[in-house]
């Protein structure tokens, strides 16, 4: 399964479950929050509704920060052009403000419930998506690299190298208490002490929401 649609299956290891704690966290490392935005929507409309209950929502994000020469996107024909990323500065602009547009909504609906969401930048390129949910499962997948044809701000139609991230195949890793050292219990482990590491050194904060 792919992208968003697997993220929202029936599955202990996706959101929907994650939402049926009492304390929520999801730690997320992407290009553009996209897939992430998409896969929390249902999750927090069912807050806001009352369906789901919990008692604190708390998510963190770490991004590239705007001003890196990232890897990509870039340019086929011509790799020095930034258009790409302005473009997919814009992007990201405009889903991190959908982002938290939903949770100032969820604020004002639900007071009873603590939320709150940060974002950090980090100056490199994600070579793949990572999504750690309430500190015991992950979800990991590689950005694949293709080529495709986007519209730019003045019309032109060009070929860009990208990452279709909300194409990317997420595989799932769950801790297991009772067998700590197995491959899926480390995986989860090292990747929430990479995110830690990450956020608490060289990630800086930023107001993509401005």
């Amino acid at each position: 399964m792919r992208g968003v649609p697997y993220i929202l299956g029936r599955d202990e290891c996706d959101p929907r479950a994650a939402f049926e704690t009492r304390e929520v966290t999801i730690d997320a490392c992407s290009l553009t929050t996209e897939t992430l935005g998409g896969a929390l929507a249902a999750h927090l409309q069912r807050v806001v509704l009352g369906e789901l209950n919990p008692s604190a929502l708390h998510v963190r994000v770490l991004l590239p920060t705007r001003d890196t020469a990232l890897a990509l996107p870039r340019l086929v024909a011509d790799l020095t052009d930034d258009r790409p990323l302005r473009r997919l500065r814009q992007l990201v602009r405009g889903h991190a403000i959908t982002l938290r547009s939903a949770f100032t909504r969820l604020s004002d609906v639900r007071p009873d419930i603590t939320c709150s969401i940060e974002c950090k930048a980090v100056p490199a390129t994600p070579p793949q998506k990572l999504c750690l949910l309430n500190k015991h499962v992950a979800l990991s997948g590689y950005y694949r690299v293709i080529e495709r044809e986007v519209t730019f701000g003045d019309g032109r139609h060009e070929l860009i190298y990208d990452v279709p991230g909300v194409s990317t195949t997420l595989f799932h890793h769950r801790h297991d208490p009772e067998r700590p050292h197995s491959h899926p219990s480390r995986f989860v482990t090292e990747s929430q002490a990479w995110f830690d590491s990450l956020w608490r050194t060289i990630a800086e904060t930023v107001t993509l929401f401005e």
